[in-house]
């Protein structure tokens, strides 16, 4: 009972999934975007055709003139002025839908008055084939019309299903019924009503076809744009995560080796000094080798937290430069302004009060160097590095805890 029951299922699921690619879902964002879509795409197509039915309207005009000016029989000069009736309105209304989409240029440019031009124009011409189908009935035995009429809406413009089943059942039943009081032999005309019946099934399939290919189309174009952009997102993430230090989420060196270089080139060209703080946490070896790596890396954020908290301007830039060592960056600041950060820093750290038993104050210290330069195109960022690199190694040679600066 079981087994038979999951063999049961399965089959229900995968007639489901044979029905759901036979009748795919959109969401309402993709289904408004994929019915503006169609809509322009069907106008555009429209403008086309429409051009093509004035032209073979015009052309048919003058020999059906000549017809009507000739005959003498009254029922053919009435069906010919219904023929060249109903071809002027097709004219008529086929230049309208031209002047009324002349704007249409782009997806964005399609409002809802395009929606009701597209759905009436459609109908209007395959219903007015068809009725020019059945009225020349009497001078013309063939439904030649509209069977072109029909296999073009069909195959070149993209219809829903309720809109195939209104145009397609609209033309047979207006064809169907002129056919039937028109043409005078019965067996004839129940000929061509059959004939019509199976071209319209026909293009009704064949719609129906060209819509679900269109609409898998839309889906699959949409699928691969999300995931371009997800794709994108992701490597933009991972471009920031290339310049961002793991641990203490501070700008890491790869950031710092280009940005010297981007602030060098600006302070050369606006003539500005640059400065540099270089850090070093004073015995962190023996702060690692007593308390262990993980109170090692919370003793490194705290630090790096503390430190950027110090900086204000978006220019300033505090960075992870390897191990226990930050670099500060500080465009356009003076000797004095940088003092006045480097004792702000080095209070800061000394009030988080982080227990070290190897240093001479029984807490966590820093120790910094202070360089400043004013850049020209022909010195290269190195300079400045170094120069803080030196006034460091002296502020740790001078007893640590304290900073030093090397004068230009």
């Amino acid at each position: 009972m079981y087994i038979t029951k999951r063999i049961r299922l399965s089959i229900i699921n995968k007639l489901k999934n044979k029905f759901n690619d036979w009748l795919p879902t959109l969401s309402n964002d993709e289904k408004e975007a994929f019915h503006r879509l169609l809509i322009h795409t069907n106008l555009l197509r429209m403008r086309v055709i429409s051009i093509f039915i004035i032209f073979v309207m015009v052309a048919f005009l003058l020999p059906n003139s000549i017809y009507l000016i000739n005959s003498k029989s009254t029922e053919i000069i009435r069906t010919y002025w219904y023929i060249i009736s109903i071809r002027l309105i097709i004219i008529g209304v086929s230049l309208t839908l031209l002047f009324a989409i002349r704007k249409l240029t782009s997806l964005d440019g399609t409002t809802r008055n395009h929606y009701y031009w597209e759905f009436s124009y459609i109908l209007f011409s395959v219903v007015s084939l068809s009725l020019l189908t059945g009225v020349s009935q009497p001078t013309k035995s063939d439904i030649s019309v509209y069977l072109i009429a029909v296999f073009t809406s069909s195959a070149f413009l993209y219809l829903s299903g309720l809109k195939s089943v209104v145009i397609f059942g609209s033309a047979w039943v207006v064809m169907a019924t002129v056919i039937w009081n028109s043409q005078g032999n019965q067996f004839l005309a129940l000929s061509h009503i059959i004939n019509g019946l199976i071209m319209t099934l026909l293009a009704l399939f064949t719609s129906r076809m060209i819509y679900i290919n269109r609409l898998q189309e839309f889906r699959n174009k949409r699928l691969i744009e999300q995931q371009k952009e997800e794709l994108s997102i992701t490597n933009v993430k991972l471009e920031r995560l290339s310049y961002q230090d793991a641990l203490t989420d501070l700008p890491n060196r790869r950031h710092f080796n280009q940005y010297i270089i981007h602030e060098w080139k600006r302070a050369a060209r606006e003539k500005e000094i640059l400065s540099l703080i270089m850090i070093d946490i004073d015995y962190f070896k023996q702060f690692n080798d007593t308390f262990g790596h993980l109170d090692g890396d919370e003793c490194l954020i705290s630090v790096a937290s503390t430190l950027n908290k110090i900086i204000k301007r978006p220019s300033d830039l505090v960075v992870r430069y390897g191990g226990e060592e930050f670099v500060v960056v500080l465009p356009k600041t003076d000797l004095t302004g940088t003092q006045h950060i480097a004792e702000q820093m080095s209070r800061a750290i000394a009030e988080l009060n982080i227990v070290h038993p190897y240093s001479p104050t029984g807490y966590l210290t820093i120790s910094l160097g202070i360089a400043y330069w004013y850049p020209t195109n022909q010195d290269s960022p190195k300079i400045l590095i170094a120069a803080a690199d030196e006034a460091l190694y002296r502020a740790k040679n001078a007893g640590r805890n304290q900073y030093v600066w090397l004068d230009k």
